[in-house]
C-alpha cells in the first residue's frame, strides 16, 4: 500500500548494542568471579604462608635464645679454661723453680763424686766396685743435668706464654743468629754422621730480632733436624727474601715482607698425627734413632711463641719416609729503624 515503510529484517542496531553489552557484563562477571577465586586462594596461600613464617621466627628466637646461652655457656668455660692454663703455668713454674736449688744441689755432689771416683787409688789399681760407682755418677749427672734442661724449658715456656719475657729486638742481618747457632750444633752433627749445609746470602734484608731468641729458635730446629737424620743423612738450612700475605698470625692478609728460614732434613719424616700436633707442648715426632737424646717435647713449642712473639709464624711440611722442612717467618725490620747487629753485638735474653 501506498503511504506505508517497510520495516527492515533482523535486531536493530539498538538490540545488537544491547546484546554486545550483555554479552561484555558477563564476560567481566565471570573475569570478576575467577579474579575472586584466585584472590582467595591467593589470601589463603599468604595466610598460610603467614602462619609458617610466624613459626620459622618463632623456631628462629628459640635457636638464637638457645645459641645465645650455649655461647654465654662457652664464653664462660673458655674463661675457665682460661684461668685453669693459667694456674697449670704458675704451678708448673713455681714447681720449676722450686726444683732447681736441689737439682743444682745434686748436680754439683755427682760431679764431685765423679772427680773422685776418677782419682788413681793407691797402688794404682782401682776396683769392679770404683768403676760401677763412676759409671752410676756418670749416669747422675747426665740425667740431673737432662733434668735441669727440662725444667729451664717449663720455666721459659711459663714465662714467654705469661709475657714476661724480655725482648730485646732490633734490626739483625740473619747472618748474625744463623751462624752461632750453626756453629751449637756443628759438634754434635760431627758425632752423629750428619753434614750441615747452610745456604744464607750475605745480601739479606735486616730482620727485627731479638739475637738470643732467633738463635734458641735455629738451635731447636736444626736439632731436631739432626737427630732425626741417620749418619750419612744431610740438613740443608736456608734463608731468603719473601713477601707474604700470612693467613694466620697478627700480620692479617696485608703482604709484608719477610725473610724465610727453612731447615729442611732427609730423616725419616713425620706422620699425619703427629705432624698435627708436633708444635704442642710435650708432643714428639717419635722417638730419635739408638744414641741420639731424646727431648722434653717443649723444644718446637717453645720455638713457635718465640717465632709469634717476634710477628712472624712457623709451621712443618712432612711425609714419612721423605724427610720434615720446618719453615718460619720474621718481619724485615723497617727502613730507617734499629742499627743493625752483627754476631758480635750483645742481646738480652728471653
Amino acid at each position: 500500500m501506498k503511504g506505508m515503510r517497510a520495516t527492515p529484517c533482523g535486531p536493530s542496531p539498538e538490540a545488537e548494542s544491547a546484546r554486545a553489552l550483555r554479552e561484555r557484563l558477563h564476560t567481566l562477571e565471570a573475569e570478576l568471579e575467577r579474579t575472586e577465586r584466585y584472590m582467595d586462594q591467593k589470601e589463603r596461600v599468604l595466610a598460610a604462608n603467614a602462619r609458617e613464617l610466624r613459626d620459622i621466627a618463632a623456631d628462629l628466637r628459640q635457636a638464637r635464645d638457645r645459641l645465645q646461652a650455649k655461647t654465654e655457656e662457652l664464653e664462660r668455660a673458655n674463661a675457665r679454661l682460661g684461668e685453669l692454663d693459667r694456674l697449670k703455668s704458675a704451678f708448673l713454674a713455681s714447681v720449676s723453680h722450686e726444683l732447681r736449688t736441689p737439682l743444682t744441689t745434686i748436680v754439683v755432689a755427682a760431679r764431685l763424686l765423679q772427680r773422685s771416683l776418677a782419682r788413681p787409688r793407691r797402688g794404682g789399681e782401682r776396683g769392679h766396685a770404683a768403676d760401677r760407682s763412676e759409671a752410676n755418677a756418670d749416669v747422675i749427672v747426665d740425667e740431673a743435668e737432662r733434668l735441669g734442661r727440662l725444667i729451664q724449658d717449663i720455666l721459659d715456656l711459663a714465662r714467654i706464654e705469661a709475657g714476661r719475657a724480655e725482648w730485646r729486638f732490633a734490626a739483625l742481618e740473619p747472618a748474625g743468629f744463623v751462624a752461632p747457632a750453626a756453629a751449637g750444633v756443628a759438634p754434635l752433627f760431627r758425632e752423629w754422621g750428619v753434614e750441615l749445609a747452610v745456604d744464607v746470602p750475605g745480601d739479606l734484608p735486616c730482620v727485627r730480632a731479638d739475637r738470643d731468641g732467633m738463635i734458641r729458635v735455629l738451635a731447636n730446629l736444626l736439632g731436631n733436624a739432626g737427630k732425626f737424620t741417620p749418619a750419612g743423612g744431610r740438613v740443608r738450612l736456608t734463608a731468603r727474601p719473601a713477601t707474604l700475605a700470612p693467613n694466620r698470625g697478627p700480620a692479617g692478609g696485608e703482604p709484608r715482607p719477610f725473610v724465610l728460614v727453612s731447615v729442611r732434613d732427609s730423616g725419616r719424616g713425620i706422620g699425619g698425627d703427629d705432624l698435627a700436633r708436633i708444635f704442642q707442648k710435650f708432643a714428639r715426632g717419635g722417638e730419635p734413632p739408638p744414641g741420639r737424646p731424646s727431648g722434653s717435647g717443649l723444644g718446637l713449642a717453645i720455638a713457635r711463641e718465640i717465632v709469634e712473639a717476634h710477628g712472624g709464624w712457623i709451621w712443618a711440611v712432612s711425609e714419612p719416609g721423605h724427610g720434615s722442612t720446618f719453615s718460619f717467618t720474621i718481619p724485615v725490620a723497617a727502613v730507617g729503624g734499629e742499627r743493625a747487629e752483627r754476631a758480635t753485638d750483645g742481646a738480652g735474653r728471653a
